[in-house]
């Protein structure tokens, strides 16, 4: 079983997964992981590679006060100054 960390990105905008027993590995220090908002995906490519992820996925890089992911009193806190 292959343990998900995140994401890296290369200079095409192209996902690839980073896993824990390789992530000190990785050339690029920034890691990006979903944030839930939205994936299109070909169902081809989906049942073919059995992942939301499959090779040569194009990334999106989200400013963080676009997205926020509730997951504690916190977050609700900034969404609701967000909404303010």
């Amino acid at each position: 079983m292959s343990y998900f960390c995140g994401q890296s990105m290369d200079k095409n905008m192209f996902l690839k997964k980073i896993f824990k027993k390789k992530f000190w590995k990785t050339k690029n220090p920034e890691v990006f992981c979903d944030c839930g908002s939205f994936v299109w995906n070909k169902v081809k490519a989906f049942k073919k590679f059995k992942s939301w992820l499959p090779p040569r996925t194009i990334g999106y890089k989200m400013p963080k006060y676009k997205s926020i992911d509730v997951d504690n009193e916190d977050d609700w806190e900034l969404l609701e100054f967000y909404y303010q």
